[in-house]
């Protein structure tokens, strides 16, 4: 069971326990004692500087009266209201933890049998957590990985914004033109895009003709979409089930989709740039790319949402991090099925899976012949894969850990090693 939870810090009985409820323009905090337990009342304070400083003085006035020559505060990690107060509290030395806002709603019914919602019950069940030891890890990150977390976070929700917008662009052709599903399964790419740039609805088609709309297909395609698929295309507009009203005003709508969609992947462009060049400057990133599967966009995402590998105590907390640790619902005889938790990120898993795919489609990749015997075992494609994400972040684990590089061969030096020691060690004997 050890092996299956984090060491909690022992804190001594002299400890003084703050919780902090964050809100966007003023904190509540309640203290707790560690060693008689007594309980502060809440005290509200501003979300800037003067309130800071007040938070403090009340906390050392309670030091002092209370004895207690350690203080632990803990607080909700409340959208992006609390990092001013965490980097406040950590640049003055203070040790910061940060408790699970789903915790501190399942506590609630626990500390009065109640279900009673308010910012002063919230900040003294985030303390009591906190000398239970049911607080986050949270680690400082260095400041050319910040930089890695930063531009990944944007790049992640870029991303996420173009997609939307891209969503609105399959709801257009649902609605006015369906059977442009049978020509183009991404509205997304190059030449559907210019064609309803050119084109926007079935009657712009029909309008415009084989010739033009196989001029235009042909040449945003490279030679990819023939005349023939052109015609059929332009016969398939002239039958459309597609709405037909509205139509004036929906081409400014579907235009203005268009340029948007071009000013993200402007976007998206520009900070991949910046964000492989960040990456670049981080010193185990050299290790994390030596990893057969691993690309830049890989260890960009590592980086940017682990951090710093060398500062967990072992791999299990990189993997529950990653949401790649596994769990399952069991109860009485019944057995739940074992799945991953895809707590975390997503975007770590997203570029872990893409190296996982190349592991298994290529015969050169290490763990190709060990995700063809899980497959042969009976093991479905996907477990083998997620199985290959895990053995991926592993490894990665320990490249940085020990500060080295990945070697194919590495396993049999290390046994041709030991070997050679039993038999130096056989002789001298």
């Amino acid at each position: 069971m050890k092996k299956s939870f984090n060491k909690r810090q022992q804190y001594p009985v002299n400890t003084l326990y703050v919780g902090i409820d964050i809100a966007k323009k003023e904190h509540c905090m309640r203290m707790i004692e560690g060693r008689g337990g007594d309980e502060s009342k809440g005290m509200f304070f501003a979300n800037r500087g003067k309130g800071f400083e007040r938070m403090l003085k009340r906390v050392e006035e309670w030091m002092t009266r209370s004895g207690s020559e350690k203080v632990v505060v803990g607080m909700e990690p409340t959208a992006c209201y609390w990092k001013p107060l965490y980097r406040h509290l950590a640049d003055r030395g203070y040790e910061v933890k940060l408790v699970s806002s789903l915790h501190v709603k399942r506590s609630k019914e626990i500390q009065d049998n109640s279900p009673l919602k308010s910012d002063p019950k919230d900040a003294l069940i985030i303390a009591d957590l906190v000398r239970s030891g049911k607080y986050l890890d949270t680690r400082i990150t260095p400041e050319n990985m910040e930089e890695v977390k930063v531009l990944l976070a944007h790049y992640e929700n870029l991303g996420k914004d173009r997609a939307r917008w891209l969503n609105r662009l399959e709801q257009y052709k649902a609605e006015y033109f369906p059977e442009l599903d049978e020509f183009f399964k991404d509205m997304g790419g190059v030449t559907v895009r210019a064609l309803l740039r050119a084109y926007p609805f079935a009657e712009d088609i029909e309008a415009a003709g084989v010739k033009k709309v196989g001029e235009l297909l042909w040449k945003t395609s490279a030679g990819q979409v023939s005349r023939e698929k052109s015609g059929r295309l332009v016969e398939a507009a002239s039958r459309t089930i597609g709405r037909k009203r509205g139509v004036a005003a929906m081409r400014k709508v579907v235009l203005d989709i268009l340029d948007t969609l071009e000013w993200y992947d402007k976007q998206i462009e520009a900070v991949e740039a910046d964000l492989k060049a960040s990456v670049k400057r981080v010193e185990t990133y050299r290790i994390l790319v030596s990893i057969p599967g691993v690309g830049w966009k890989t260890a960009a995402a590592i980086i940017g949402v682990l951090g710093d590998l060398r500062q967990y105590d072992n791999y299990r907390q990189a993997l529950k991090k990653a949401g790649l640790n596994m769990y399952s619902k069991s109860s009485g005889n019944h057995r739940g099925k074992v799945r991953i938790t895809h707590y975390g990120r997503g975007i770590i898993r997203k570029m872990l899976y893409m190296g996982s795919l190349s592991h298994a489609a290529r015969p050169s990749m290490y763990f190709h012949e060990k995700y063809g015997e899980m497959v042969e075992r009976g093991v479905l494609k996907m477990k083998a894969l997620v199985a290959i994400m895990r053995k991926i972040l592993k490894i990665a684990f320990a490249l940085v850990r020990d500060n080295r590089k990945f070697d194919r061969n590495w396993d049999t030096r290390q046994v041709a090693e030991r070997e050679e020691s039993v038999i130096r060690r056989a002789k001298a004997a």
